[in-house]
């Protein structure tokens, strides 16, 4: 099964990963039953930048925005959701300010 990650500027550029201005997209293999969290902690160990975001206490990302298959995605529930073939997950950095 291949899970397409979509990493949005300016996180793809935050974390190296684009050399560019533009988005970067990652293809990852994953088994049958890969939950959002697996696929993170497979991220993670494929380009250890991502560690950079994890939250240890509560062992999820911190101020990111993450969307599957267009559903925003809420913290508590990246060990519930069983990814699909072919889904697509975008990572977006969330905006602050004023």
């Amino acid at each position: 099964m291949i899970v397409h990650v979509k990493v949005k500027p300016p996180l793809s550029g935050m974390l190296g990963l684009s050399k560019t201005s533009g988005p970067t997209e990652l293809e990852i293999s994953i088994n049958p039953g890969t939950t959002l969290q697996g696929l993170l902690e497979q991220i993670t160990i494929k380009h250890p930048e991502f560690q950079s975001l994890t939250d240890p206490k509560n062992n999820k990302l911190s101020d990111i925005l993450i969307v599957v298959d267009g559903v925003v995605v809420i913290g508590t529930e990246l060990g519930n959701i069983a990814l699909q073939d072919q889904s697509i997950v975008t990572l977006l950095g969330r905006y602050k300010g004023g």
